[in-house]
């Protein structure tokens, strides 16, 4: 019964347009990680190349391709475009930058919401 009626609860405010706070900081914290991962992208693929590189015992490096031969099939052009790719850190830090930010900033709205939580619950105790 109690159920029920959190359902019936949660439905009627969202069908009356008004979106539950926990929605919102969900969203906020999923924006925040995919603003992480594509600013971290470029880096990935530039430590990605170099390590493929380093096994297979091909050089490496942004002036060319290079052959690369892995399992009989020439990789070097597409170890070049990794490579290159990391040009494009220069403006994926600033979404590296804007996710942690917004981690960070959801981190401390949690830890003040515990602390007044905490705060109310001692005025309430006393």
């Amino acid at each position: 019964m109690v159920q029920s009626a959190m359902r019936r609860c949660r439905v009627s405010t969202i069908s009356q347009g008004k979106v539950p706070n926990t929605v919102k900081r969900l969203s906020r914290i999923g924006v925040s990680i995919i603003m992480v991962l594509v600013g971290v992208a470029p880096l990935a693929s530039v430590a990605l190349a170099g390590f493929i590189a380093q096994v297979n015992g091909c050089g490496l490096h942004e002036g060319y391709p290079q052959p690369c031969i892995v399992l009989g099939a020439d990789i070097g052009g597409v170890l070049y475009t990794m490579t290159a790719l990391g040009w494009l850190m220069l403006i994926s830090l600033l979404f590296l930058a804007g996710g942690l930010l917004g981690l960070a900033a959801e981190g401390l709205r949690w830890l003040t919401h515990l602390a007044l939580k905490k705060r109310r619950h001692d005025k309430l105790g006393r």
